[in-house]
């Protein structure tokens, strides 16, 4: 019997262990893709090479300024659990361009239902997906198909979309954005955040300078079909909309 207890509380202790999450760190000034493994001391160069390795429920630890990553359009696609936190919004970017509205991807997608993904301490700016493109959704970041995104301590800076959400749109998901502002994003309906058939919580954020073009509506933030939205303790100030909703 004892024999028998033993070896099950190690095949346990080997289970708990093949479990346990990691941490990888991606710079993008030190790192390499090629050569690096992702540790402290010899890090990757791209978030996107981050995800390709990490296996759900990874934590990604960025540092430093990215620029016109992932694939045109998508920008850097998400589609498994993960949490990618920078070293603070001021010092950690992650951006689809330079400049702004010069891009041809947004910044981030988040597409695949049944994963929770955490974003913190970082920008993230200069996204634009524009007239033509199949998805012309959130400039800054792309939530869909059911997932869970929580945006926590970020910056969401100066991004566009030809039609929902020029900062960040959800659609069919739930957005959790918290300690955050949201500024300077443009779009045809939402340009701060749009909200569709989603949920979300806001909370001690600032949603300020957002812009909703052409004849739409809704310069901060906008909550369409049936979508359920909490906002506390925020300051939503200083929105335009040409129509209606600044």
């Amino acid at each position: 019997m004892r024999r028998f207890l033993l070896a099950a509380l190690i095949l346990a202790l080997i289970g708990t262990t093949t479990l346990m999450a990691d941490t990888f760190y991606i710079n993008s000034s030190s790192g390499n893709d090629t050569t690096g493994d992702g540790s402290s001391g010899t890090p990757w160069a791209t978030i996107t090479k981050g995800i390709t390795e990490a296996i759900s429920g990874d934590t990604l630890n960025i540092t430093g300024m990215f620029t016109g990553k992932g694939v045109a359009t998508d920008g850097i696609i998400i589609a498994k659990t993960l949490t990618i936190t920078g070293q603070g919004a001021d010092s950690t970017i992650v951006q689809a361009a330079s400049t702004v509205a010069t891009a041809d991807r947004r910044t981030i997608s988040i597409y695949t239902g049944s994963t929770t993904v955490t974003l913190k301490n970082i920008t993230i700016r200069n996204g634009r997906v524009w007239e033509g493109v199949t998805d012309p959704y959130g400039g800054g970041v792309d939530i869909t198909s059911g997932a869970t995104v929580i945006i926590q301590k970020c910056h969401i800076l100066d991004n566009r979309s030809w039609l929902q959400g020029g900062g960040i749109s959800v659609y069919q998901s739930n957005l959790t954005l918290e300690n955050s502002t949201v500024s300077g994003n443009l779009g045809y309906h939402g340009g701060g955040v749009k909200f569709q058939q989603s949920t979300g919580t806001i909370t001690n954020c600032t949603v300020f300078d957002n812009y909703a073009d052409a004849s739409g509506y809704s310069g901060g933030v906008e909550s369409t079909d049936a979508s359920t939205i909490t906002i506390t303790n925020c300051t939503i100030a200083n929105n335009t909309s040409t129509n209606a909703g600044g």
